[in-house]
């Protein structure tokens, strides 16, 4: 990853990690989910392409990337659940340190670092879902480069 990206990534984490109990963690991850402001492209409408969904998440979680000439990606979320927390503050996370990067870099993302993030206290199903949430954007970067090649 380009230094800018993966610095800004791994401080995030690191603070997260640098907590010595869960109601810090907690309070970090509630006050940057309060940051997540809806947006998507002008022309998408809903019903919002079935393409742009998270499979799995229960939050309703819909991913538009846009792609730069320089093989970047720039992203952003739709969050169809107002009590989506977990997935709002995980989306500011990855805009705030992530959109912009280069495919490359987006590719190398792991579904792992949700654990990273929120701690080993995520139910099943909402570890599952903010998985998915990278997983959705790793395929996007894979999807693009392979129609670029």
């Amino acid at each position: 990853m380009s230094e800018k990206n993966f610095q800004r990534l791994s401080d995030i984490v690191g603070e997260l990690n640098s907590f010595d109990d869960s109601e810090m963690r907690a309070e970090y991850l509630l006050e940057t989910a309060e940051r997540f402001k809806q947006s998507l492209p002008s022309e998408i409408a809903h019903p919002y392409p079935e393409s742009s969904r998270v499979p799995a998440c229960e939050s309703g979680v819909y991913v538009f990337p846009t792609y730069t000439n320089d093989e970047r990606m720039e992203f952003s979320f739709l969050i169809e659940n107002p009590h989506g927390i977990s997935a709002k503050a995980l989306a500011v996370i990855l805009v705030e340190s992530l959109s912009g990067a280069k495919l490359e870099e987006i590719k190398k993302l792991k579904p792992e670092m949700v654990k990273d993030i929120f701690g080993a206290q995520l139910s099943l199903a909402k570890d599952q879902g903010l998985r998915n949430l990278i997983i959705k954007l790793v395929q996007l970067a894979k999807n693009q480069t392979a129609t670029t090649s």
